[in-house]
């Protein structure tokens, strides 16, 4: 290895400290996916997700829009069996296991007598970029329901949404479930709703719901029904990714080391194809160079591109100046 002994004001190069090839993993950028409680609370009380970030602020992180007034509500293992919040139950939908953790919500996407519609939102992790996202979330219809509705989404904004904009169906959605091939009236297991799509640089909030009005919501019976429809659907583990394929970063390589390098795309995709000509997800290089690999998946395509060095030691004479010294 080679050790850099410098003199205060100078700086090294930036590519110096990209050298460690390290992984890094994919990051969900919603801060509790899988609406755990982050803080304990008097009792394991109250389900109402407004009043609870309201009443104890950071206990799920997620908020209702509507605050007191809305009701959304949080369903959790510690609840009472039986009781209106409990999970699995059986509460006031019926019954369900959480898909993972011990939390999930509830929302309410239709109802016959006016289009009221529940709402749950979070402020995530990092604004987004100018890039391609992945959004999934799993949803499973309420036990109580005499009808399903595969009208349900996600609007990605940079502020959170207010009751007007809600009320007045004046969100649209980036992501909105395929009413035609995946219908969601599974009240057994959990549906993937998933989509992908392209950011605009500014969207902070991600929030989840029926965005449309009863005319434009897409309801199927289950059973024959002439009174009041209601339809509610537990909620759980949601995700917000960016579309990345390379797993490995760009790396500096020091002269003396074997260069043998492994290079690492994503899991997760059903292709690659890599400037080697390589389709595996992982590649072993030999020489230095810029390589890149594309790899598809339901989400989209994406290539991304790293530069392998080798470090030349005897280019930092001029860089560092006089007052440096260089030792093997």
């Amino acid at each position: 290895m080679i050790n850099i002994l410098k003199k205060a004001g100078k700086v090294l190069p930036a590519f110096l400290f990209l050298g460690i090839n390290f992984l890094f993993s994919q990051t969900n950028l919603v801060p509790n996916p899988s609406f755990e409680v982050q803080q304990p609370y008097p009792n394991c009380a109250g389900g109402n997700v407004g009043a609870l970030e309201v009443l104890f602020p950071g206990i799920l992180k997620w908020v209702d829009p509507n605050t007191f007034n809305g009701t959304t509500d949080h369903f959790h293992t510690c609840r009472l069996p039986g009781t209106t919040w409990s999970a699995p139950g059986p509460n006031k939908w019926g019954y369900q296991e959480p898909r993972t953790g011990d939390g999930f919500v509830s929302l309410q996407t239709y109802w016959s007598v006016q289009s009221v519609r529940d709402r749950c939102s979070i402020n995530m992790q990092n604004t987004l970029k100018q890039s391609k996202y992945c959004v999934s979330f799993y949803v499973s219809l309420g036990d109580t329901c005499p009808s399903y509705c595969n009208t349900i989404g996600a609007c990605f904004t940079d502020t959170i949404p207010t009751v007007g904009q809600m009320f007045n169906f004046q969100l649209n959605p980036q992501i909105q479930n395929d009413e035609i091939n995946n219908p969601l009236g599974d009240m057994l297991n959990w549906t993937e709703v998933r989509g992908s799509f392209t950011a605009n640089g500014t969207e902070k909030y991600i929030t989840l719901g029926n965005f449309k009005d009863n005319l434009n919501s897409d309801t199927v019976n289950i059973i024959p029904w002439g009174g009041t429809i209601n339809v509610g659907y537990f909620v759980d583990d949601v995700s917000v990714i960016e579309l990345k394929a390379l797993h490995s970063n760009d790396t500096l390589v020091c002269p003396q080391s074997n260069f043998n390098q492994t290079l690492k795309a994503y899991p997760g995709f059903d292709s690659y194809l890599w400037s080697t000509g390589d389709t595996s997800r992982i590649i072993n290089i030999t020489q230095a160079g810029t390589y890149w690999v594309t790899a598809s998946n339901w989400c989209g395509t994406v290539t991304d591109t790293m530069q392998v060095y080798v470090f030349n030691p005897f280019g930092l004479d001029q860089l560092l100046g006089a007052d440096k010294t260089l030792c093997d």
